[in-house]
């Protein structure tokens, strides 16, 4: 797949988008022996997915939805009341992996970088990390590189251990190919991710998934929740982006990031603020990277 074949799919109109999607979600069922679900999280681009999966499916085709005990009780809420919606609860939680593994600070790819920098035994590996390879690739921004210095660790691991190798746990037990609503479009990694898959599905992959709506733009979710007028968790009349509560990957210098979790939230939001990795609580981590947080008494 080339970068101008994805763009070239990323100008198709949405009726087209559509029907790719069909398509897509057609084929895995076609072409695998697994069962197919929708890896559903209440939030708007799963929502599109799983109603295009329903609309034009199937209407009983079942979902799951990962709490991670760090969703948004509104979100919570809203899963346990959509039809054939499977929860399914991590064994270990946000506290216990910040304080084993770090913070979610800045992005997924940097903090797994910074924390290769401070604990890799390679020092191969770490050289990589400080200049970057002979392409210039696998550099950690010099503006964070300093991070791997810090008394405190920070990592993707969040991610990893409460819902990324849960997903990938369930999904092997129950035999079950995932559909999953993620735009390419959304980020620099997801389209890579997309180029090196060569499309919606990684067929080539030991760990079969599908990502259908991976064309649609931020402007076809709101147009087709807007044409097949479904309906979308009340929480987007406060936040734009759902995701996990005290996520801080992208929060660096974000002034409104936690304000809603704050004024709605306030033990919620006192809590987190409070998680700690190596004597340093989240807060002051948070406050190191540049986070821009609403003052409230701790």
């Amino acid at each position: 797949m080339t970068n101008e074949e994805f763009e070239k799919r990323v100008s198709l109109n949405l009726d087209q988008k559509i029907d790719h999607a069909i398509g897509t979600i057609e084929a895995v069922m076609s072409r695998t022996g697994k069962e197919v679900r929708v890896s559903y999280s209440g939030g708007k681009d799963s929502s599109v997915l799983l109603d295009i999966a329903r609309r034009f499916i199937d209407p009983n085709i079942k979902a799951f939805f990962i709490n991670t005990g760090n969703e948004w009780p509104e979100i919570v809420t809203w899963c346990k009341h959509t039809p054939n919606v499977e929860i399914i609860y991590p064994h270990i939680g946000i506290k216990q992996v910040i304080a084993k593994y770090g913070f979610p600070l800045i992005s997924k790819d940097t903090a797994r970088k910074v924390h290769q920098l401070k604990h890799s035994k390679s020092e191969k590996l770490k050289a990589i990390r400080i200049h970057g390879d002979t392409k210039g690739n696998g550099q950690i921004p010099k503006k964070w590189q300093y991070l791997a210095n810090e008394p405190f660790d920070i990592s993707e691991q969040c991610c990893v251990r409460i819902k990324e190798s849960l997903s990938f746990h369930y999904e092997k037990a129950n035999n079950i190919a995932p559909l999953i609503g993620v735009r390419a479009t959304e980020s620099y990694l997801r389209k890579t991710a997309y180029l090196v898959r060569g499309g919606c599905t990684a067929w080539h992959s030991k760990r079969l998934r599908s990502f259908p709506i991976s064309i649609f733009t931020k402007q076809d979710i709101e147009d087709y929740i807007k044409r097949f007028n479904i309906a979308i968790c009340p929480i987007y009349k406060y936040i734009e982006r759902t995701g996990c509560m005290f996520c801080g990957f992208g929060a660096s210098g974000d002034k409104n990031r936690y304000t809603y979790l704050a004024s709605r939230y306030p033990r919620l939001y006192k809590y987190f603020l409070n998680l700690q990795n190596n004597g340093i609580t989240y807060k002051e981590a948070l406050t190191e990277v540049g986070a821009i947080l609403p003052k409230i008494e701790l």
